[in-house]
């Protein structure tokens, strides 16, 4: 049976942390957590795999979180709770950034942010995990709790939002989600600025680009500043600069020239060389079939914003309550007048 496979392969050949970690689950879905004293039990196994068998951080990630899910965040002093086990994993088994993250994240729903003073609040083990432990994962959530916590701050005071971005990104090698991140807080503050003015939205985009010269998310969120404050050129610039690494921008780009003018042209992103561009990924790209409609529907051809939409309902993604492609419209609309 799975489970004499499973006590078999852990107690007696030496099996690693996937397996020990898979049999917990299944007691826990078969027969719920069970208890300590009572083997084979979920709890029983994870404790046994992270005292005993030296499991890795995400089987002591996991034990915490079935005890959290179990009602039992508990306290520090007692064994086997979801604060002593994760407390254990990162101070005392080298855990890695998801499980710091997943502490912060509990002590952050039980008790709040906590201060930067008192051990095990979020906010110490925030700066804990990514000041000492090089949890490189950790920044993002870190910045942005105090961001939530209405610390935006400035640039030179420390644990701030702004203080931790730019540490993460400048300093720790933080990776895209963590420059978004920066970049879309500074938008909201209303700090578009320009690249050449550091902290600004538009700074830190360029700088982000400089790190990851690929990654079409940059070039997006550049063409969507750059709308919004009425620069469609340079939006326009940033798109055909994404196009070139994936077809995901090809459709938000169509649409641009559309409203640009440059619509049946020799130029290789007129509306209609994009249109023919997407037509040839419509087997298997929802984004280029709803770009599709609704460039046909902007070039009034009526017939084939049919045929499109007609395979759009057929599509389990489509969602029509969805405006994003609207708005997007709307937002080059309102660059352009």
């Amino acid at each position: 049976t799975a489970r004499w496979i499973f006590r078999e392969a852990c107690l007696k050949h030496n099996a690693d942390s996937n397996t020990w970690r898979a049999w917990a689950r299944m007691e826990a879905k078969e027969n719920q957590a069970g208890d300590y004293e009572s083997e084979n039990t979920a709890k029983w196994i994870f404790r046994e795999a992270c005292l005993k068998q030296k499991a890795d951080s995400n089987t002591w990630r996991a034990w915490a979180q079935l005890e959290a899910k179990e009602n039992q965040a508990g306290d520090y002093e007692s064994e086997n709770t979801a604060r002593w086990i994760f407390r254990e994993a990162c101070l005392k088994h080298n855990a890695d950034s998801a499980t710091w993250l997943a502490w912060a994240q509990l002590e952050a729903k039980e008790n709040q942010a906590g201060d930067y003073e008192g051990e095990n609040t979020a906010r110490w083990i925030f700066r804990e995990a990514c000041l000492k432990h090089n949890a490189d994962k950790v920044w993002r959530a870190w910045a942005q709790l105090e961001a939530k916590e209405n610390q935006v701050g400035d640039y030179e005071s420390e644990n701030t939002a702004r203080w931790i971005f730019r540490e993460a990104c400048l300093k720790h090698n933080a990776n895209i989600a963590t420059w978004l991140a920066w970049a879309r807080m500074e938008i909201k503050e209303k700090q578009i600025g320009d690249d050449k003015s550091e902290n600004t939205a538009r700074w830190i985009v360029s700088e982000g680009i400089k790190q990851f010269s690929k990654a079409t998310i940059l070039y997006r969120l550049s063409a969507y500043i750059e709308l919004s404050i009425h620069s469609a050129e340079t939006a326009r610039r940033f798109l055909r600069q994404s196009v070139q690494y994936s077809e995901s921008d090809v459709g938000r780009l169509a649409i641009l020239e559309f409203f640009c003018g440059n619509i049946d042209t020799k130029d290789i992103f007129c509306t209609n060389n994009l249109m023919k561009r997407m037509e040839s990924k419509t087997s298997y790209s929802f984004n280029a079939l709803l770009y599709l409609y609704h460039c046909c529907v902007l070039l009034r051809q009526t017939k084939d914003a049919e045929r499109y939409y007609g395979q759009l309902l057929q599509r389990p993604e489509y969602k029509s309550l969805d405006t994003t492609v609207e708005e997007f419209i709307q937002l080059c609309q309102e660059a352009l007048t």
